[in-house]
């Protein structure tokens, strides 16, 4: 089998297996966060949490050693950006990384520092996985993955 096809079936699988991912019905208005640290600066518009912090955007939950969130005037956060020991989880789906940044506006998902991703018996790494939660596509550089046949769900 060429590299080209192997990147194919890769990439066929990769779509198939994130699917759990795409957020439900309509995205939420909203970004829910827990720490035991928060720092708001307020002249640049962030505020940086740290210390268990944990992110909910609708049935996605984020965990990171710490995240800097980006609000805009009326305070809605438009984005965050996690450091340390991430983990991501919606449903059965789950991924873990060494940065994770959320454009709540455009509802992507960017994960780098060796991401992998694990849903049910299939597995995804790169270095670089992009997830659109609004329509489940995906994107992955160097891509990498085992995927139990059918590939159609996970058991």
């Amino acid at each position: 089998m060429t590299d080209r096809a192997s990147i194919s079936i890769a990439a066929l699988a990769a779509a198939l297996a994130w699917c759990a991912f795409a957020l439900a019905q309509k995205p939420p208005d909203r970004v829910e966060v827990e720490a035991e640290r928060l720092t708001i600066d307020q002249a640049r518009h962030t505020a940086r949490f740290a210390g268990k912090v944990v992110a909910r955007y609708g049935e996605l939950t984020l965990t990171c050693d710490e995240m800097t969130a980006v609000y805009d005037e009326r305070g809605a956060i438009s984005s965050l950006e996690a450091r340390g020991r991430i983990g991501v989880r919606r449903g059965d789906a789950s991924a873990e990384a060494g940065s994770a940044r959320l454009d709540v506006k455009r509802k992507i998902l960017v994960l780098e520092g060796a991401p992998t991703v694990v849903r049910g018996p299939h597995r995804l790494s790169g270095r670089r996985i992009e997830i659109r939660l609004d329509t489940g596509a995906v994107e992955v550089l160097e891509a990498r993955g085992t995927f139990a046949f059918p590939l159609g769900e996970a058991r």
